[in-house]
């Protein structure tokens, strides 16, 4: 079913837990705080998430449908 609509994954007041496990395998500092069980913002996440990309660790993927209209204005965004 195409409802149209579009969830987020990540930003900066959320993350899923997926993503953050993601995060904490390719950044050794979130890691290790994760692990501390210090508290992790979810803009620490967006932010190592950044540092990876320009460092070309990461690639980021949008997903969407131009047929049914979704992701689109979000991909036009980004």
């Amino acid at each position: 079913v195409v409802d149209g609509s579009v969830y987020p994954v990540c930003s900066q007041t959320y993350i899923k837990e997926e993503y953050k496990e993601f995060v904490c395998n390719h950044d050794d500092d979130i890691l290790e705080r994760y692990l501390a069980d210090s508290e992790i913002s979810p803009a620490d996440y967006w932010n190592t998430i950044i540092a990876l990309v320009a460092k070309a660790k990461v690639y980021p993927v949008l997903h969407g449908s131009a047929m049914f209209n979704i992701g689109i204005n979000e991909l036009l965004d980004a």
